[in-house]
């Protein structure tokens, strides 16, 4: 009986710990500029066979109503993993090509890749890139930013055309 308490604090506990630990932007998904019990905070976590046709392993969703002090906040931090990423590159490829977009002196949206890791199945090395998407849109007052960390051997282009076509299709 001791063993099921132990269980879900490990559980926990790996939820927490993702891979995005090692960005500027964990702070955020860790709820330390927003706590998580703030209303409208909703936190969404995949992995495994729904994400299979995308290419992905891993999908972690924030989204959360910010201050303008907040925003600011925030965006600092995703600026800062920008430029990071940014100092190591010389070109663009398929794999890490990225998408911006500024509104009024502010990131409406963004997604670049972050890192590239590698994974060993049945013997054989696979990468796994990481991504971080970021939207702000203002809502009144207050700002309506959605934080996604995505992870997989999905190239940049692969996103894109996924993500593009389902929106479209919305459209």
């Amino acid at each position: 009986m001791k063993r099921l308490p132990t269980f879900i604090i490990a559980a926990i506990i790996s939820v927490s710990t993702w891979a995005q630990s090692g960005l500027s932007v964990d702070s955020v998904f860790r709820g330390l500029i927003v706590a998580k019990n703030t209303p409208g905070f909703t936190e969404t976590s995949l992995s495994g066979e729904m994400l299979r046709a995308y290419q992905l392993t891993k999908m972690r969703t924030i989204n959360f109503l910010a201050t303008e002090k907040q925003r600011n906040h925030v965006e600092r931090l995703v600026e800062e993993d920008y430029e990071a990423i940014q100092k190591t590159r010389t070109t663009l490829t398929d794999i890490d090509g990225e998408e911006r977009e500024d509104r009024n002196g502010h990131i409406y949206y963004i997604i670049f890749r972050t890192a590239d890791t590698y994974r060993s199945d049945a013997g054989v090395r696979k990468p796994v890139h990481t991504y971080v998407c970021y939207q702000c849109k203002p809502k009144g007052a207050l700002h309506d930013i959605t934080l996604v960390y995505l992870e997989g051997p999905a190239k940049f282009t692969d996103l894109m055309k996924n993500f593009k076509r389902k929106n479209n299709k919305n459209k």
